[in-house]
């Protein structure tokens, strides 16, 4: 499995790398712009791999990444996002909550990456849960058919590009991949065996810098219309300005065809 890092105008500071092992380093990409992006990334070129790409946001860049690892397996993550390992804590005589403890070493690492690559030969798409919301044990070690973001495993030999519409939307690209999955009849994970944490959500970068409550919310209203059985719509909570947008509610209710689990309805 190749990790597959999209980042922009963070040069700075590819969190991921404070976990990868460099032993990994050469299975590691991080993929800019073509351009002003991708001399601000040279640098890294002395470490991993950096792959620049004809793209003019978020959504083309995932849908391109696909394209360009067309029938491979990658874990597409956030550039801001480090990976921890989890628990389950007993709270008290009833209630349990999973925590994440450590940052991941270079032997639980490998671990993650073997249980997940292991993981999408049977799901195709599978997403590491981030460390937000407290969940109990049920949880662990993983749910089907759960959204959650911040990244995404693909298999590319089941999923295409065109199977994923990442281009779909200029906002929520990652919600529409996920629903089309369950759509086209298979089922996603979402892990909590290990747990993400985004390290610095809202800093300068990525899509900070441009995203807007009109931009969520049209994307919001496209996707609803695209997916109605699977999502709502609700206010979402005010930006840095003031606006506020329209967010989805994301519950998948359409059964997939496929037998391999019963589908759990959330």
């Amino acid at each position: 499995m190749k990790i597959v890092i999209p980042s922009h105008n963070r040069s700075n500071n590819v969190l991921p790398l404070d976990f990868i092992p460099e032993s990994y380093y050469d299975k590691t990409y991080i993929v800019t712009r073509k351009g002003e992006q991708e001399e601000l990334y040279s640098s890294y070129k002395e470490k991993v791999n950096v792959l620049a790409l004809d793209c003019d946001g978020i959504s083309s860049k995932r849908d391109q990444i696909c394209r360009h690892f067309d029938n491979e397996l990658i874990w597409m993550l956030d550039d801001d996002c480090l990976l921890y390992n989890a628990v389950v804590h007993q709270v008290d005589e009833t209630r349990t909550r999973i925590k994440i403890t450590e940052q991941v070493s270079e032997e639980s690492f490998y671990e993650f990456i073997e249980y997940c690559t292991d993981m999408l030969k049977t799901y195709p798409h599978g997403i590491v849960r981030p460390a937000l919301f407290a969940r109990p044990k049920t949880y662990m070690p993983y749910r089907l058919n759960m959204w959650a973001f911040t990244n995404a495993m693909l298999n590319l030999k089941t999923l295409s590009a065109d199977d994923l519409e990442y281009n779909y939307s200029s906002h929520s690209e990652d919600v529409v991949a996920f629903l089309n999955t369950i759509e086209k009849g298979y089922q996603s994970f979402c892990l909590s065996k290990w747990m993400v944490k985004s390290e610095r959500p809202g800093k300068p970068g990525g899509m900070t810098e441009i995203r807007t409550a009109n931009m969520i919310t049209e994307a919001t209203q496209k996707i609803h219309s695209k997916f109605p059985d699977h999502t709502k719509i609700k206010s979402g909570y005010p930006l840095k300005d003031g606006t506020i947008p329209q967010t989805l509610v994301i519950r998948p209710k359409k059964k997939p065809s496929s037998s391999l689990e019963n589908f759990m309805e959330l």
